[in-house]
This record gives C-alpha cells, structure tokens and sequence, in this order.
C-alpha cells in the first residue's frame, strides 16, 4: 500500500509504504495520530467501495462514510480495510449478541422447519409473537417490560418447544442462553460449521459467559472489540483488519490467551493492533511508532517509542478513618451482605471480564450509596456519554464554557488548549477547566473536538474536569470505568499525578475499575475478583497495597508472534457456464458480505443478501442501472476533489467543498442543483396583496391552513430579524431576494419557536403549497400539477452547496470551473491523470457537472470502468458482467486493474449486444412484458392464480408474499420474505389447485419442458421459468427463444 502526501488532523504530508504481508502494531502517545491514520485508510478504502453504487443507494445508506478526506485519494493499492472499534456499536435496543451475529436468526430457522411456519414468527420484532406492551424491545423508555418480565415474548410462544439433551426448550429459553451453554447444545441444534466456530472464537475470546439477549450497546468497549473479533474471526477473508485496543478490559492472562487465538484470523488476513499494552506491540511482526508527542507535535512515524517511563507516587498507607459501609447487595452473581469503602483513598477493582465488577459498581454500590449517603455525591464517571451527547457534542459544548469563550478575542476553536490557554483570564471558569485538561495531559486536544471521538480515557477525564468544580465542600465517591482506555503512559503518568492531587482533599474518594498495572500498582487497595465464576460472589475484601503485591503470584510471560498476511490475488477469469448463478452468488458475497457489515442501514436494506463470507468482492453488472439521477461528472472517482488539491496552498476552507459531504450541500435542492416547481401565476389571486390579505386563491389558504398559520407568521418574523428582508410585504412590491426566499425558502439556518420547543427552517411557499394542497379536492390541484417543472434551484443556483464562500484554483473559483467543459479548463486540469481518460471517452466538450445518468450506455459503462481503475484497490475479486458490448475499449482497463485483483468476467459467449438490443429486435411491440407462457398459447394464467390466492392465501403472510418486521429504525418497519409459502402468497391447498390442467405450483416453478413435452426442437430452451415475463430471461434465454419461435 503507497501512502504519498497523507494529511488529516495532525498528520502532515506523510508518505510511506506498507507491506502487506506481515501483522503490524500501531503504537505511540495519546494523540499522536495512530488512530486518525488508521480512520483515514479504512474510511477511504469503505468509501471506495460504496461511490461505486448508484449515487442514491450509497447517499441513503453510507453518509456516514461519505465525508472527504483529500489527501487520501493519494493512497494507491488499498485492500478491503475495517476498522474494528468500540465506538461503531448502534444504540438500538433491538440489536442484540445474538441478532448481531445472527445466531439467534439461525435458532430460529430451527423452529420454523420443525413447525412449518416463517422464521419470521419467532422473532421478537414481529408483531406474531412479541409482547404486545413494549413490542418486542424488552423495555419502554429504559425501564424494563413488566409485561414479559423484558424477554420481549408473549407467553403464547411458550407453547413452541425444541427437544434438546432431553429437555424441552422454548426460544425465550435459548434467547437467555450465553455461549457457553449454546456450544454444549450446538450438536442437538444442527448448527452448521460457521456457527459453531463463532461459537468457539466467542469462548476463545473470553466472552463466551455473553448471552444471546444482551444488548449491544450495553458491551463494554473489549466486549464489543472481542464480538466483532469472533465475527470476523469466522467470516472475514483477504482483507484488512485494523484492531482497535484488544487488550481493553483484560487482565494479563486472558489477553495472552486471546493473542494466542487470533493468530487463526490472521491467517488470509492481515491485522494491524492499535494498542498500548506492551504485550500487544510486541505480538506484532512489525511496529509502527507515532510521535515524536501528541496534538500538533506528533502525527510523524519515528523510529522508536516515543512512550515515557512509569511515574510511581505514594501510596496512603495511613489508618483509615472512615468508611462508606454498604449493606445487601444483590444483582445477578453478587449477594454481599455488608461491603466497606474506605474513604478518601483510591481502590482499584480487579477482576477477569465478565466477573461481576460492572455489575457491583453500577447496579449495586451506586443505587445503595444514593439512598444512604444522601448528603454525599456519587459521580460515575463516563456514565452519561451515550444518554446525553449529541453526534454535535463538543468538549465547549460538553464543558458548558462555550459562552465564557465566545467572549475572549483571538480564541481559534481549532487551536489545541495549550495554545490557547494563555488568552484567557485566569479567574474564568473556561480557564479552571481547561488548566486542569492540560494538567492531565489532554492539552493537544482542541475545543472543536468531537465528544463521540474522544478514547474512553480522555472522555472520562473530561467528565472528571466537568463533575469536580461543581461541589465545592461537598463528599464525592468518584467511580471510573477503565480510565486507562486509549491513555498512554505520559497521560496515564499526568492522570495519577492528577487523582493524588485530588485526593489531598479529605471529602474525595475514588474507586475505578482497572486492568492497567500502572494504575493499579498506584492503588492504596485493591478488590480482586480472580477469575470470572458462575458462582454466587457473598464476600469481596479490601487488601491494601502492600499486602496485594506481596501475595500477588508471578505470570510466566511468554513471547506471542502473530503471522497475518492479504494473499495475492490477481490476473483475468472468464465464466462462461452458469453465469447467472456465478454472478448471484458474488452479488451476495458484495452486498451480504462487505456491505451489509458496513453500516445498520445497510443490514435493513440488504435483508434478502446473504454470505457465510467477508471477502473482497465487487460486483458490476454494466446493463444494470450504474448511475443515478443527479450523479455529476465531477463527482465520478473524485474527479472534484483532485481538482481542489491543484490549488497547492491547501485552503483552510477546504473541507466546505467536500461535495460529498451533504453537510455542504443546498438543504434546498438536496445536492441535486435542481428542484421541481410550478407556475405560481397560475394561482395568484391580486399580486399587490400580501400573503395574508389575498395574494393566492382560497381554497391555497385553506390548504396551507392545515400547515398552521401562526409558525408562517412566526418564521416570517425570525426571517426578518436575522435578514432584513420583509416576507408579508405585497407580493408585486418584494425585491427579487424576497419573492426568491418568500417561494423557495431561508435555508442558512433554522429558527427555534420556543412555544413548541422545535426548531424550523422556512421551506418557501412552493414546499408547502405543493405538499398541502396533495390533499385538496379543488381544481386548482390538477392546474398546479400540469404547470409542474423542474428548474435550476433558486437557492444555490445550480452549484449545490449551501455557501457563498470562493475557493480559487489558477484564479479560478471551483464553481466556475465545474459549470464549464474540459475544454474550457483544460489548462488547469491537463495535469490530472484522469482527465486524459474521460476526456477519450467523453470529449472535452463535456460539462464537469453533466449529469451522467443521461449519459448513453456505452459511455456510462466506460466511465464505470474508469472509476474502478482509479479506485486503485488491492487483492480484490472483481466480477463484471455484460462486457462483451464494449469489450474493445474494456479490455485494455481490465488488464490495469487485473495487476493486483482478480478480475472475473460474466459474458455469454459470442453475444456482443445488449439485453435492451436483443429485447427491442427480437420482441418488439411491446412483448417483452409479456410471459412465456403466453408464447405457447395459454392466456391469463396469473388472472387465475390471483383469484385461486385469494381464496387460498397463506395462513402466515395472507397472500402478501411478504412479512413486516420492525427494523433497527424505531417506527420504520421493513418487508422480509414469506419462507413458508416461498414468496407465493398461497396455501398448500392453493398450490395444488388447478388452472389449464396443471397444478398452480407448476405453473409457478414450471419450466417449459414441463408442458411442451413432445417437441425435440425446445432441447436449448426447455429449462426456462414458462411463468417469467420476457424481459426477465438472460440474454442467453432469450436468443434461443427467438430461435425457437423463428423456426417454428
């Protein structure tokens, strides 16, 4: 993999070049730029992969991945990379261990063959089955269902049973199972091989005590990290896994064992450890070092470890003088009848994962502590980063210091803190926070910066920062979880510095749950779990330091290497048998395997793909649809962001001209420069009336009526104050700002109405009277919908983006350049590879934002093809279909991009035209939508079934076809396919029923050979489906159809 020029965050200008064949760690201090490198490759490499979609289909379910970061189009031979993180774990109650890995789903599958209904019916988010209280989540509004006691069921599914080991179990049974147990059952249930070894990779990876109903958001960070691990550990092939801190929440046994397991991943893998556990680093076949410091000092490679020595402090080896005492604690392993804290000390709890030690902090010491010690204050830190941050969260904003900070000149937001901390007054609060984030070693860090991106550790030392200020005199228990997470030794050095600063005032105490050494070395005591038990947990012990350290046992250290490497892959295949069937299976491989693990949304949308592998596959069939409405030239293999970079002194506007990021764009037109509109004429009443007083005609108002008059009001007023501009002025006398903003809308911000607690933005009369008047019974409707057209939008004027800020290349603003031909530019852009590319396919006398959906296929399949190459992907299988039409100039593309993939190519051999060809010449007048039956004389045999359906549905889908299930989107349900009628929507009894003689089921699944059976000329088309529609067959199909109809 080449890196040339790579800059993002405080990376600058870094060029390397990366092996692949070898596992590598990825090391350094805390925001020197290790993860920021990582995001940057695996981002690129997803992003890659999804702008090869039509541009509707990644827009709806990748904007996340979206977001440019310029300097990465320069990386060359990027595999399939992800990034295995804690942080892309969803939020959604519904998502489970066991829905995740889709084991539960395969359980299921189990009771729908044995009692012969959908899969479907036993899940807890089909209305069949679910709890009709909190429909199947387990919970409403975070307290648990009483109703199900939150297993999600209703009694009713009880009564459905499986026999296992001699026992009855229902699918609430096997919901609550862990691992464990499942694996014990796996030989009885059938699983199949893939099961199973996820199976053993959970155990293996030290989280097989998880149960299949455990939602994922309430993982910890390792736990989720260890999920995706065994996921992938099963599936995931030739491609690039970048883990982030596995050693997260493991004491130093079980992450020798894990380490030990993990080398089967990396055996068709290759694996990238970002740690800073020592023996994590070292596991590695090679390091990488980021440094030489943190924030705007770091972001270099360097060639040894920039890491510090341990700073030991004192330990209180005083007599305590008092404690927090405790009593009944009870919740799941834990019944303790008395526990002691000793006060104004520092106690590490340790303990193997899964042990018991969340569950004593957080659900019992917190809830006991609260009733008791009301006077006190218990603070879990890092407790509230899910409930109450936004994706719009930042460390002002989290702070609340954003105000205090507005008010001091010559603060850059970007800065980092310790650049900034000398312009502010010292008595400011702003300055007590931020003093005490540079104390903790976090003063790389800038105000701008996301809570969502923080580590574990740096968050949980801001929450610190935002909690102790704000009880002055006060007693405070301080509870973290793990604040080692994502801390190096300079800042873990700065953190216990930190805490024994604090501790030096007597009404502090602090307890964290820990597997660092470090920090617990510098305990005053420490509570040990030892291994995780299914035993009930009556006693746990306070041991001072001294005494921990003195019976603490050896570990026999021994030195792990893990072997990973991407095998190569390259060269051409041609399929030229079953290609139908090649080419599905890698559809599924594409969009069951890479895509479906990429985002939720895509899970939903993808439901009917599937794969049992995770490997580079894409797949392009040129005679499908390749670009979507509104796909512009200079959005094709990032043409515009090449542009962007020409202009060498990088902009620091530079990230507002991201034309992928829908932040950027015209909230108006959506990114699209056009919109549809009508003839407003047609329904003004007097032109020299206001909109109040007669401007349109009566039955408008009273459509709009229904949008409520008082927030127009309310919007025309905050549309005033923040322009100027007056919209219940007569219509004839508004300026043309006014009448554009009055008809089309205020996009540049929203307006909080503070009756309502909402915020809205002004869409224009057009949005409105078009929506409201769907509605309407009057005549007016049909006049607004013939005068319906699409025009340039209004708001940005056809240039998309939401600004007015210039960014000049050569002199030349970006818009002017992408409004004009490659010709026009040529100038400028001759030094962009591409451009000598497009420009032979094209012409120069394109426009940059042609719309290339209306491109014809020749030159969309082309232009593909194009945007493959320049995609520069490594180790990949590429399957493309329908070739042959344009072999001539594919040909000499295909073996480029053939270099360091695997190219597949799907073509019927000899047929060098297109499907829409062979359809137009061969069966004209409209017989395409046609059946093949119908070619054989029998006349409405679906008008038949349709009838027989209806007498005769399915009992489960009632002749839909289909099942709503409710997805991971609250309140948006999606359709999964009938499995017990096989998506006919009939009955047994409806497909044994007869139309023309033959049963219906026949006719469904018949082939011609089926009802033909005495002529020996159908030998080349008897295998054809006798109930699909023309235009549905293979070119292949169809061809030997004519033949057959020609010589008859």
């Amino acid at each position: 993999m080449i890196i040339k020029n790579l800059t993002a965050n405080n990376i600058l200008n870094l060029n390397t070049n990366i092996e692949l064949d070898y596992s590598i760690s990825i090391s350094g201090l805390s925001g020197s730029g290790k993860t920021t490198f990582c995001k940057v490759i695996s981002d690129e490499s997803l992003k890659r992969i999804v702008t090869l979609l039509p541009k509707s289909e990644y827009r709806f379910l990748f904007s996340e991945f979206l977001q440019t970061n310029f300097l990465a189009q320069n990386i060359k031979d990027i595999p399939l990379s992800f990034f295995l993180e804690k942080t892309s774990m969803t939020s959604n109650v519904r998502s489970t261990v066991g829905t995740h890995t889709t084991i539960f789903k395969n359980i299921r599958k189990i009771f729908a063959k044995k009692y012969k209904c959908p899969s479907e019916f036993f899940s807890f988010n089909n209305s069949r089955f679910w709890c009709k209280k909190c429909k199947g989540r387990g919970s409403n509004s975070g307290i648990e269902c009483k109703e199900c006691n939150s297993n999600r069921y209703s009694n009713e599914i009880t009564k459905y049973t499986i026999l296992c080991n001699d026992k009855e179990y229902n699918i609430i049974d096997f919901n609550r199972m862990n691992i464990f147990t499942l694996m014990k059952l796996s030989d009885y249930l059938g699983f199949t091989s893939d099961i199973i070894k996820m199976l053993d990779n959970m155990i293996k990876l030290n989280i097989g005590y998880l149960s299949l109903d455990r939602i994922v958001s309430t993982l910890s960070g390792g736990e989720y990290v260890r999920l995706l691990l065994s996921e992938f550990m099963t599936y995931s092939h030739s491609s690039l896994l970048i883990i982030d801190e596995i050693s997260i929440g493991l004491d130093t046994n079980s992450l020798y064992n894990i380490l030990n397991n993990i080398g089967n991943l990396g055996v068709d893998n290759q694996l990238w450890f970002i740690d800073h556990s020592d023996t994590v680093i070292n596991s590695a076949e090679n390091k990488i070092f980021f440094g030489p410091k943190s924030g705007k000092y770091g972001g270099e490679i360097v060639k040894e470890s920039p890491r510090p020595l341990e700073e030991m402090f004192e330990i209180n080896v005083n007599k305590v003088d008092s404690y927090y005492i405790l009593k009944n604690l009870h919740k799941r392993n834990i019944n303790i009848k008395e526990l002691k804290i000793p006060e104004n000390r520092l106690t590490a709890i340790i303990g193997e994962s899964g042990c018991g030690k969340s569950t004593l902090v957080k659900d019992c010491i917190a809830p006991i502590f609260e009733k008791l010690y009301k006077n006190s204050k218990l603070i879990l830190i890092g407790q509230n980063r899910n409930q109450s941050i936004t994706s719009k969260s930042t460390i002002e904003t989290f702070l609340d210091i954003k105000n205090n900070i507005s008010k001091i000149k010559n603060i850059d937001n970007n800065a980092s803190i310790e650049d900034i901390i000398n312009f502010i007054p010292q008595k400011d609060k702003s300055y007590i926070y931020l003093n005490s984030i540079i104390d903790l070693g976090l003063g790389y860090l800038n105000l701008n910066r996301k809570i969502q991106t923080l580590s574990t550790g740096e968050f949980q030392c801001i929450h610190l920062i935002s909690e102790l200020f704000v009880y002055p005199n006060k007693k405070i228990l301080f509870i973290f979880d793990e604040p080692s997470k994502g801390l190096s030794q300079n800042i873990l050095n700065k953190f216990m510095k930190y805490i024994r600063n604090i501790l030096n005032d007597k009404n502090i105490t602090a307890i964290m749950i820990e597997h660092n050494d470090y920090l617990i070395k510098n305990s005053d005591f420490i509570i040990d779990f030892g291994k995780r038990t299914d035993d009930i947990i009556s006693e746990l012990k306070f041991v001072n330091n001294f005494e921990f350290y003195k019976n603490k046992k050896c570990i026999n250290k021994k030195h792990i290497i893990i072997k990973s490497a991407i095998p190569k892959n390259n060269g051409i295949e041609y399929i030229k048998d079953n290609i139908e069937n090649y080419f599905n299976k890698s559809e599924n491989i594409f969009r069951g395997g890479i895509l479906k693990n990429i985002s939720q949304t895509a899970r939903w949308i993808y439901g009917d793909y599937y794969s049992d592998n995770v490997i580079p596959e894409i797949t392009i069939d040129f005679e499908k649809q390749l670009y979507s409405k509104n796909t512009f030239l200079y959005e094709c293999a990032g043409l515009v962001n090449r542009i962007l970079l020409l202009n060498n002194n990088k902009s620091e506007n530079i990230e507002y001209f991201d034309y992928y990021n829908q932040e950027n764009l015209c909230k108006c037109c959506q990114g699209n420069s056009n919109i549809e509109s009508f003839d407003i004429s047609k329904i003004i009443k007097n032109e020299n009336k206001n909109l109040w007083n007669g401007l349109f005609e009566d039955d408008i108002m009273k459509a709009i009526k229904n949008y409520n008059y008082q927030k127009i009001k309310f919007l025309f007023k905050e549309v005033k104050k923040e322009t100027g501009l007056d919209l219940n002025k007569e219509f004839s006398s508004m300026n043309k700002e006014e009448k554009t903003i009055f008809l089309y809308g205020y996009w540049k911000t929203d307006f909080y109405d503070t009756d309502k607690n909402t915020r809205r933005y002004w869409k224009g009369m057009i949005f409105l009277i078009k929506k409201y008047m769907k509605q309407s019974n009057s005549k007016l409707k049909d006049i607004i919908n013939k005068s319906k057209n699409e025009i340039v939008c209004p708001i940005c004027n056809g240039n998309i983006l939401n600004h007015d800020i210039n960014y000049l290349v050569n002199g030349k603003d970006i818009r002017t350049i992408l409004s004009d031909t490659i010709e026009k530019n040529y100038k400028i852009l001759s030094n962009i590879d591409i451009i000598k590319d497009l420009s032979e396919i094209l012409g120069k006398d394109i426009k940059l934002n042609e719309d290339v959906s209306k491109l014809d296929f020749y030159k969309q399949a082309k232009l593909k093809l194009i945007e493959l190459l320049y995609s520069s992907f490594y180790g990949f299988n590429i399957v493309l279909k329908n070739v042959n039409p344009f072999r001539d100039y594919a040909n000499k593309i295909i073996e480029k991009i053939s270099v360091n993939n695997k190219v597949i190519i799907c073509d019927y051999e000899g047929i060098n035209k297109t499907k829409d060809n062979i359809l137009k010449e061969y069966f004209p007048d409209s017989k395409s939508s046609s059946f093949v039956y119908e070619l054989f004389g029998y006349k409405k045999i679906y008008t038949d079934i349709n009838k027989i359906r209806k007498i005769h549905p399915c009992e489960y889908c009632n002749g839909k076809k289909v099942l709503k299930e409710e997805g991971v989107f609250e309140g948006i349900d999606y359709e999964v396919p009938c499995d017990s009628c096989n998506e006919t929507g009939l009955s047994e009894k409806g497909l044994n029923s007869k139309v023309n003689g033959y049963l219906v089921k026949t006719w469904l699944n018949g082939k011609i050979s089926d009802f033909i059976r005495y002529d020996k000329k159908i030998e080349n088309i008897k295998n054809i489906c006798i109930s699909m529609r023309i235009k549905e067959l293979n070119k292949k199909e169809l061809i030997e159809l004519y033949n057959y109809l020609k010589a008859k």
